[in-house]
């Protein structure tokens, strides 16, 4: 948010200045150094293997949407090919707990950690980002900090988004743009049903897949949840 006032008291003009109101979120992003235009100088032919634990909301009931996000990312680094990531029951069970990466590392046997913080506006997404390297002197300073948005319909492209500004800061080619986005209502069932199947809520996951399908019926991963869901809700 911003405000404008005049400097008074000045003889030959007044002077306009724009103050800015930093949420704690983004605050805390923006101290964190170094910057997020900084590159992260790594030995060629060391393995990049990246722990990425559950990242926070500051809205409880969009805690599935970060949840989702944190997943996501740590499939696309994946994809990537220069990067390895742990699975998510592991990282995911530092979940609440004080972030420490260095103990994250030693337990996972990951050379960084990703520790990521979801805000919802009313029209965008933000995802406020730092990696640390597990493996330095000094693990819990981040060596790369960095702020993603979207607008809300297109959450489903953040992922891809923050794989490349890492891949940016590791100073690696280029990711790929995303793929075409889907449509955010059903995109958002899909989400919730990945939650409930997290949740061994077998049920109500099959339920928000169908809906989903009804909403986009071209939606691949729609399909791909259902099916997945009634595999499971056949083994109850």
């Amino acid at each position: 948010h911003t405000r404008s006032f005049h400097v008074t008291g000045v003889q030959t003009c007044a002077l306009p200045i724009s103050v800015f109101q930093l949420r704690p979120l983004a605050l805390a992003v923006l101290l964190a150094l170094p910057s997020a235009n900084a590159q992260i100088v790594a030995d060629p032919g060391a393995p990049r293997t990246i722990a990425v634990p559950a990242f926070a909301s500051d809205d409880p009931l969009k805690q599935y949407v970060a949840d989702a996000l944190a997943e996501d990312v740590a499939i696309e680094l994946g994809r990537n090919g220069a990067f390895t990531t742990i699975a998510r029951n592991s990282s995911f069970r530092y979940r609440g707990q004080t972030l420490d990466p260095g103990r994250i590392g030693r337990e996972l046997g990951a050379r960084y950690v990703l520790q990521g913080s979801v805000r919802n506006e009313q029209a965008r997404v933000v995802v406020g980002l730092s990696l640390f390297d597990a493996e330095s002197p000094q693990p819990d300073q981040a060596v790369w900090s960095g702020l993603v948005q979207r607008a809300q319909n297109e959450i489903a492209a953040l992922p891809v988004d923050i794989v490349a500004r890492i891949a940016e800061a590791f100073r690696m080619p280029p990711v790929p743009p995303p793929r075409a986005l889907p449509q955010a209502d059903a995109y958002d069932l899909v989400l919730q049903s990945r939650d409930a199947a997290a949740r061994d809520d077998r049920t109500k996951a099959r339920e928000l897949a169908e809906r989903a399908v009804r909403v986009a019926p071209g939606y691949a991963e729609a399909w791909t949840q259902l099916e997945i869901g009634r595999a499971t809700s056949e083994l109850q």
